[in-house]
């Protein structure tokens, strides 16, 4: 039995080898036929394969970069925690979550944070520089430089919104969302150029690139849609009565009957208030054409029902915005700032000086009033029958006193506007707390450049591709 296993074994052992002798000797000849072009063809087409699949199977980052993230309760009433951490880049927000507190999951949703868990009438939402998130915590990449903020707060009327947070200003024009920071235009309706311009400096300070100040009326439909607003004005203004429709739908603050409302935290109006008051809310674009929650664009609005209340609102923002910390919206009266929504503990009144820009430009009014009723008036028909009779010594001495007389104007309208000037550096406040630290690089932008590195092996496959076509439409050629 063994002598025929062996002599069996021996025979397939022999045949096998044939085959592979006979195979090996039909494909060497097939190769030789075959032309070097395809051949060269199909290994750059391997080759540009290589990109896809390295930066699908890629490891993750060793670089380390910096974070910040918040919890907090009932619309940012109540801290739990506020902590900066080193996580790797490419980190997603879920992760940098689970490294700064302890959590609980529910599938894809993060039920408990620190002990503190979801129901069916209170949950957590998070917010990313300012704007609340449309994807879930581990779908999320984070950037260097961003800040989550998670609140834990009843969700029965407020499943859309807020749909963004005021305190965290300037973050959605600083860092944007997903690393994509679109360009800002502060709108201003008449009477408020000023305040315009007083908050693009403001911006400007932060770091915040492409900032421009733009009249309503002259305010373009591709900016309207695409870019970061901040809108200046009273509520019967265009634009803002306009976003108010959005506002009554989902926002804490809205503007009816000429009033201020806010909502409390079931969503249920709660304080009215009339003349004398301004409103500080952000809100996602609605004008974009994507949809009002893309996170594609923040718009601010800064306004009242009259020029009071409108101009202590943005007084409030540019040179208290360290005030809103935590805040999602706000109410702004005459020395005092209300937070919104109404909480279950009750109203929260912050004291913070309001009239300071107020009060400066009216001074500034009345010193121009005062030059203009200082300057003489002169009657050009008694100046036309004085002229013929002077000799030219008189002349001179007449051009000489007038000329003396707007240089003494202009030297006072030069030292009203130095004073101003002075008043306003010495009264500038210091840095927002929550702004990070930027790189020495500047504010980060993404740069169509730096986006086509990360398609670089499309130009071989396109290479390859037509040379391939090339060669088809070659070879089907008749000779």
């Amino acid at each position: 039995m063994n002598g025929r296993v062996k002599a069996r074994l021996a025979k397939g052992i022999s045949a096998g080898l044939k085959y592979l002798v006979t195979f090996n000797q039909n494909l060497f000849c097939r190769l030789k036929k075959v032309s070097l072009f395809p051949a060269l063809v199909l290994l750059l087409f391997l080759l540009s394969l290589v990109g896809p699949v390295y930066s699908f199977v890629r490891l993750p980052s060793k670089e380390q970069m910096t974070v910040r993230i918040i919890g907090t309760k009932n619309f940012g009433e109540e801290i739990v925690f506020d902590r900066k951490i080193e996580v790797r880049v490419g980190a997603t927000a879920g992760e940098a979550l689970e490294q700064a507190a302890k959590i609980e999951m529910a599938g894809s949703y993060i039920e408990t944070i620190e002990g503190i868990k979801g129901d069916q009438t209170e949950y957590w939402f998070y917010y990313l520089n300012g704007v609340m998130a449309n994807v879930f915590a581990h779908s999320y990449k984070l950037y260097p430089g961003d800040i989550q903020h998670w609140d834990f707060h009843d969700w029965t009327s407020y499943v859309m919104g807020p749909s963004a947070m005021i305190g965290f200003f300037p973050e959605p024009c600083l860092h944007g969302y997903k690393g994509r920071v679109v360009p800002t235009t502060v709108v201003y309706a008449q009477g408020f150029d000023e305040e315009a311009q007083r908050l693009k400096n403001k911006l400007l300070n932060y770091g915040v690139q492409n900032v421009q100040v733009k009249e309503m009326s002259a305010l373009t439909v591709n900016e309207k849609e695409s870019h970061n607003l901040f809108l200046i004005g009273l509520a019967s203004s265009p634009l803002i009565k306009e976003l108010n429709q959005v506002f009554q739908e989902r926002e804490v603050i809205y503007f009816a009957h000429n009033e201020i409302i806010i909502r409390n935290y079931k969503g249920k109006t709660g304080t009215t208030y009339g003349s004398g008051y301004g409103i500080l809310q952000a809100a996602q674009n609605p004008w974009n054409p994507k949809g009002s929650l893309a996170c594609e664009g923040m718009v601010a609005v800064i306004s009242g029902i009259d020029e009071p209340g409108a101009k202590r609102a943005a007084n409030v923002l540019i040179n208290h915005s360290e005030k809103l910390k935590y805040t999602f919206a706000a109410v702004v009266g005459k020395e005092k700032v209300i937070k919104a929504p109404v909480t279950s503990s009750g109203i929260k009144v912050l004291t913070v000086q309001t009239e300071e820009g107020i009060s400066e430009q009216k001074q500034n009014k009345e010193s121009k009033e005062a030059l203009e009723k200082q300057a003489p008036v002169v009657n050009l028909k008694d100046q036309d029958k004085k002229v013929v009779s002077k000799t030219p010594e008189t002349k001179t001495t007449s051009k000489n006193q007038t000329e003396t007389e707007e240089t003494k104007t202009k030297e006072m309208e030069e030292s009203t506007d130095k004073n101003s000037f002075l008043n306003n550096a010495n009264k500038a406040p210091k840095d927002n707390q929550l702004t990070p630290v930027t790189s020495k690089s500047g504010p980060r932008t993404v740069k169509n450049s730096q986006r086509l590195t990360d398609f670089w092996w499309l130009i071989p496959l396109v290479i390859v591709l037509g040379a391939g076509l090339w060669w088809i439409k070659k070879k089907r050629r008749p000779y």
